[in-house]
């Protein structure tokens, strides 16, 4: 699934497990990492909770943008 930033960038995020869960667990992968690094995780936690995995602006399948990749970008980013 994709979401668009304020800046119209496109951000890649996965959502596995149950909706109704009373936790949400939020994944974030690692400067040049992808949301598949967190295979076997998401695998045994979306059994029993919603989890959010979200690839930074350049990672993965989200787009980098005309902005500098920073972290205070991806703050802003995971924010939204």
């Amino acid at each position: 699934m994709f979401f668009i930033t304020s800046d119209q960038n496109k951000i890649h995020y996965l959502d596995e497990g149950p909706r109704e869960a009373n936790v949400t667990m939020v994944f974030v992968p690692g400067w040049g990492y992808c949301a598949e690094v967190f295979a076997k995780q998401i695998e045994y936690f979306s059994k029993c909770y919603r989890v959010l995995v979200m690839e930074p602006r350049g990672h993965g399948q989200s787009q980098r943008g005309d902005v500098d990749v920073s972290h205070e970008q991806q703050t802003k980013d995971l924010l939204e």
